[in-house]
């Protein structure tokens, strides 16, 4: 999908307007004269670029090749005027709501710490901010439990549990129990700051897919509630921040 201000638009209308008007002044004439081929061919080249931008790309080819052999009659050059704007009576647009603009670009979403660290649960947090753009909460929130998934993974490598199986095979609930058996098994260890940074990290990183399972997932999977635009929005933020700061020590 292509994002692009209203300016390309408002940029091509205009030059098929402007197109359309020398059509005006040639219809019904014979063969277009020398002057009337150079006057198109200024549209003809400036619209095929304008309509590349926009998607119409049929129309953009049929312009440059007629830009390089000009349209000889009325009929030929009133062709390629239809053809292009019939091709972008099936473009379909919407815009995104002021202040949404971050999260359709997922390098001003995501730090690039975690793009890095975690490449498949920044993939689920982009396709979150992309579906809150199109107001779609639900599924912003079921992407963003896919990347919580991925994360709580991360820590039960990291903390080395074992279940017998592969670990994305693993339900959140059976994973997260694990990992706190693993996290309450560390107070046993003799004191040290090691042994208080790695308590303090992984229980606050456990406390918080504890939160996101049980206060989000579980009603968003089985479709247990539906969600508001600003419960999405303030998901999307708490799950980017959160992984910012399990990058900074676990990775996939």
């Amino acid at each position: 999908m292509t994002l692009l201000t209203p300016q390309a638009f408002i940029a091509l209308g205009l030059t098929l307007n402007e197109f359309s008007n020398v059509l005006a002044t040639v219809e019904g004439s014979g063969p277009l004269t020398p002057e009337e081929k150079n006057e198109f061919e200024f549209h003809l080249t400036r619209g095929s670029m304008l309509l590349s931008r926009v998607g119409a790309e049929v129309s953009a080819k049929m312009f440059a090749d007629a830009a390089s052999d000009l349209p000889e009659t009325y009929r030929e050059a009133n062709l390629l005027y239809r053809t292009a704007t019939k091709e972008l009576e099936n473009r379909r647009l919407f815009f995104l709501r002021q202040g949404t603009e971050k999260y359709w670009d997922a390098t001003k979403l995501i730090g690039a710490a975690t793009r890095t660290a975690f490449p498949s649960s920044s993939s689920e947090i982009a396709e979150a901010g992309k579906a809150y753009c199109f107001e779609m909460a639900d599924a912003a929130v079921f992407h963003c439990s896919r990347a919580y998934e991925g994360g709580a993974r991360a820590m039960a490598v990291e903390l080395k549990c074992e279940f017998g199986i592969p670990f994305n095979q693993v339900d959140l609930h059976p994973l997260l129990n694990n990992c706190e058996a693993k996290i309450q098994k560390m107070k046993d260890l003799p004191k040290s700051d090691t042994k208080a940074a790695d308590i303090e990290f992984y229980s606050l990183a456990a406390a918080n897919f504890r939160y996101f399972k049980d206060g989000w997932r579980i009603r968003a999977v089985h479709g247990r509630a539906s969600f508001s635009l600003t419960e999405a929005e303030r998901l999307i933020d708490r799950t980017v921040d959160f992984f910012e700061v399990l990058s900074r020590r676990l990775h996939e």
